[in-house]
């Protein structure tokens, strides 16, 4: 028998239901760090052509902190195509990331 189980919050999970010997293996998939944000962001605009500046995008990755792979990569990719030039500014990325968490009127969580 393969049982596969997963989840975003194990702290919330029963201890009986993970205690040695349910599951022979616990691996855990960290948030990305700075420099797997930054390949993610470029991932991202890859798919549209689009490009972006060397300080946007460490400033971006520094401030997408906690951010998983699914919403950097969604971000990034709605940013260059609603871009108008080559070069994505801050506020195209601030712009996409708000449509991504459903609030394209407020400013970012």
């Amino acid at each position: 028998m393969l049982l596969i189980a997963a989840t975003n919050y194990k702290d919330r999970v029963d201890p009986a239901a993970i205690r040695e010997g349910r599951f022979v293996f616990h691996i855990e998939v960290p948030l990305p760090d700075q420099e797997a944000r930054k390949g993610l962001i470029l991932a991202g605009l890859r798919k549209t052509g689009r490009n972006v500046d060397s300080d946007v995008l460490e400033r971006l990755a520094r401030r997408w902190t906690g951010f998983n792979v699914p919403r950097i990569l969604e971000a990034s990719e709605r940013a260059g195509r609603i871009a108008s030039h080559a070069q994505v500014p801050m506020r195209d990325f601030m712009r996409a990331l708000r449509d991504v968490q459903g609030n394209p009127a407020g400013p970012p969580e």
